[in-house]
């Protein structure tokens, strides 16, 4: 008497003929193709070395320009604010760098500026070279800051669709132009004027920090402002700032 095969069950049927792109087990793979993945990682990675590249041409294209002010000496009011001045002799007490001078000197009332002096003559004394090197680095440092604040500008709603896909060139272009433009020339190469790449440095980190944490609220879309009329006053006796009086947020994001 012959035995009766054993019926294999119908998942091990399955799963021992799997179409192509399943798995074992008869499920459907899900995942991306090779290819797709590849392009997506692709993407970001291209757009990012894009950016790298700005960044460098823009860091050459500045020491090219003003390399050669490392050699230039104390001119005009960086003798009373930099030779002279007795407060940037040494870092500590901090409390005396930053109470420069006020006597008609370049650092009077500015203590960042006087305590970038004090750092650099703490490295290099009155050798000139250290100061005009933190000038330079302001200025690029100043340039790529444009540089990101010009791309986010152009990447934004109310620009993308003209200006998108040619955003980081524009921004490039743009940014390098400030970067050599002779009208920088003072402000990199006379010492004491400083104060005006510190100043623009600030400016401009400021404004890109506030582009940067916006995240995705869309600072330059247009159409209507939201309305504050429709929120319900504060009623008549409360005092403002308890928990509970603030009037309701305005609607939209």
């Amino acid at each position: 008497m012959k035995r009766r095969k054993k019926a294999k069950p119908l998942g091990v049927a399955a799963s021992a003929v799997s179409p192509a792109g399943g798995t074992r087990s008869g499920r459907r793979n899900l995942s991306p193709a090779p290819d797709e993945g590849d392009a997506a990682v692709s993407r970001p990675s291209a757009s990012r070395r894009l950016i790298l590249l700005a960044a460098g041409l823009i860091v050459l294209a500045a020491v090219a320009a003003y390399h050669n002010s490392f050699a230039g000496i104390f001119l005009m009011d960086d003798v009373d604010a930099i030779v002279a001045n007795r407060t940037i002799r040494q870092l500590w007490p901090i409390w005396e760098v930053l109470s420069p001078p006020c006597n008609g000197e370049t650092v009077g009332g500015r203590p960042l500026l006087n305590l970038t002096l004090a750092i650099n003559y703490a490295v290099s004394g009155l050798d000139v070279w250290s100061y005009h090197a933190v000038n330079l680095v302001i200025h690029i440092a100043a340039a790529l800051l444009l540089l990101g604040i010009l791309r986010r500008t152009f990447l934004a709603p109310a620009l993308r669709d003209r200006f998108g896909s040619a955003a980081t060139p524009l921004a490039l272009a743009s940014a390098l132009l400030w970067a050599v433009h002779p009208l920088q020339t003072e402000s990199v190469t006379y010492i004491v004027q400083r104060a005006e790449s510190l100043m623009g440095f600030c400016y401009l980190l400021t404004l890109y920090c506030v582009i940067r944490g916006a995240g995705t609220v869309p600072l330059f879309a247009t159409g209507t402002a939201p309305s504050f009329a429709a929120n319900k006053p504060i009623p008549p006796g409360n005092v403002a700032g308890k928990k509970g009086d603030c009037p309701p947020s305005p609607p939209g994001p």
